[in-house]
């Protein structure tokens, strides 16, 4: 496990109006849940966990708050090195500049039973130098027939990070150009533009978009607290999300009883245009244990992510192993 250290241009697929009668609407619904990527050390014997857990910790997340409807963000594509992004589906056998397909489709039996069961994702990708509008036309076509998929998303720390360590600031017209793309498949699909720093946001364009932060290393709740207190007046009256639960800061979140609905609780009582809480795949084996697997294993897994953690290099850095071919394979 090591730290992945931080353009062409395609052409664009015909798109296809879909009718707003099928259509997804996140608008005012806070979405409880999970972030979930194919990075499988993050799980017990590096085993992707089935739609049944995601289901599960879906339900469980949204339960601690009421109202709240039950998803997450859904990785489709992970940054892999020199700017090539992987999708985790496969191609119809066009070829596009810094973009590779796995073999078989992982996600279309997920989102199947997210659809059964009442769940609401957001399909993210880490662009790399690709393409962003063939981006958008690629997953949202082939997945737009799922009524749980609200929107698409974009890891800003991955955008052309081949060049920008933390990725490239997103500008005033790429926010709308793409925000545009994105709801000509569909007027009433969300686009969430993630990162841990304000100023990789767009200026002053806002939209309709979704603003993420996915912030750690804090010392306590308190500071996690002021900081995404300041994320949501500075993108409000938009709404906001926060991704929490890193390994980076269990030193004080783990003695918690319930570590998800205190921090989910903080966010809400203090964020007034807070709709989306998620708890990070990097520790969520340990915190919602995959049933499939023994403690012995989830211990191995806790193990490794600590020292993943001895091993940052910047503060507010995502832990990740580096990824590879693996990542997409069915265990």
């Amino acid at each position: 496990m090591v730290l992945l250290a931080c353009s062409g241009a395609a052409m664009p697929l015909s798109l296809a109006i879909r009718t707003a009668t099928t259509a997804s609407d996140a608008a005012g619904q806070l979405i409880v849940g999970f972030r979930a990527s194919r990075m499988l050390p993050n799980y017990p014997n590096e085993q992707f966990p089935s739609s049944d857990y995601w289901v599960r910790i879906g339900r469980e997340m949204a339960g601690r708050f009421p109202s709240a409807v039950p998803g997450g963000v859904w990785i489709v594509g992970l940054y892999q090195e020199n700017g090539t992004t992987q999708l985790s589906f496969p191609s119809s056998g066009t070829s596009y500049p810094y973009l590779s397909f796995s073999g078989s489709d992982y996600n279309e039996p997920y989102l199947t039973a997210f659809d059964q069961s009442g769940l609401k994702v957001w399909l993210q990708v880490e662009p790399g130098s690709a393409d962003m509008e063939t981006l958008i036309d690629l997953v949202m076509q082939r997945y737009r027939h799922h009524a749980c998929v609200i929107g698409f998303g974009i890891d800003v720390e991955w955008y052309r990070a081949r060049i920008y360590p933390d990725g490239q600031k997103i500008t005033d017209n790429e926010a709308e150009k793409w925000e545009q793309r994105l709801k000509a498949v569909d007027s009433k699909y969300s686009l969430f533009l993630k990162h841990w720093d304000p100023k990789w946001m767009p200026p002053s364009y806002r939209g309709d978009i979704f603003f993420i932060d996915d912030s750690q290393q804090f010392s306590s709740i308190d500071q996690m607290i002021t900081e995404f207190s300041a994320w949501g007046a500075e993108f409000g009256p938009n709404p906001v999300g926060f991704q929490f639960g890193y390994e980076s800061d269990r030193v004080w979140w783990s003695p918690y009883p319930d570590p998800a609905k205190t921090i989910g609780n903080a966010i809400l009582t203090n964020v007034a245009n807070a709709k989306g809480l998620f708890w990070v795949d990097f520790t969520i084996a340990t915190v919602f244990p995959v049933p499939e697997f023994g403690s012995s294993a989830m211990l191995f897994t806790t193990i490794l992510l600590m020292l993943a953690t001895c091993l940052l290099l910047r503060r507010r850095r995502p832990i990740r192993p580096r990824v590879d071919s693996r990542a997409w394979q069915e265990a």
